[in-house]
């Protein structure tokens, strides 16, 4: 990466307040993310569409995990945690969804 693609993807802070923020996005669409400085440190992270489903996708996580060594990971978690679901009172897939929406939004179907 050259030093002027490298140094387009740092924006002031400033200049969303001296109406540049079209500019900006524009810009955005290029280098796919940018950092945004206040007192010259890193306040925010900018992310085009594209660079966000790319990380938060599950193809992009699939394609990091070697089976070399998260199948025997995952054998020894299944081990550690044998009967831990039943003390926790987990008792069918519902169970787990009903915990996940738990933790994502704060609230319980029951």
């Amino acid at each position: 990466m050259s030093t002027v693609q490298l140094l387009r993807q740092y924006v002031p802070i400033s200049q969303f307040n001296k109406g540049k923020a079209s500019q900006i996005f524009s810009e955005l669409d290029k280098v796919r993310k940018m950092v945004v400085m206040k007192n010259n440190q890193p306040a925010a992270v900018i992310l085009s569409v594209e660079e966000y489903e790319r990380i938060t996708s599950r193809r992009s996580l699939t394609y990091k995990l070697d089976p070399e060594t998260f199948i025997p990971a995952m054998k020894e978690m299944q081990v550690a945690m044998a009967g831990k679901a039943e003390e926790a009172g987990i008792k069918s897939d519902d169970d787990v969804v009903e915990m996940i929406r738990e933790l994502r939004y704060g609230w319980r179907d029951k």
